[in-house]
């Protein structure tokens, strides 16, 4: 995401580093969809830090999987409790426990 965890910028550029390529968009109204195209990764944030902006997890990994992409959802802000990305299509969820 591009308004999302302020660490990610920095995750962003070690990957470039390695040559991968990074697309972001924002976390509102599903703005994800614009750049899907030849993802191997979809990274969702949601809801995003510090904008608490939320997208449509089900609705993106349908698209993502569509296109043969994966989808990790940081579900740190939500927690398990408020939100189950495994249960909306994520493939991998994750979380900061010492949030």
């Amino acid at each position: 995401p591009s308004d999302g965890y302020q660490a990610l910028p920095l995750v962003r550029a070690q990957l470039e580093a390695y040559g991968i390529e990074v697309r972001t968009a924002p976390t509102g109204q599903d703005a994800q969809l614009d750049v899907l195209g030849g993802a191997k990764l979809l990274w969702l944030e949601t809801p995003s830090n510090p904008g608490l902006d939320v997208c449509d997890v089900r609705r993106l990994a349908e698209a993502a999987h569509a296109r043969g992409a994966l989808v990790a959802v940081d579900n740190t802000l939500a927690t398990p409790l408020g939100q189950r990305p495994l249960e909306l299509g994520a493939d991998f969820a994750v979380a900061s426990g010492t949030k």
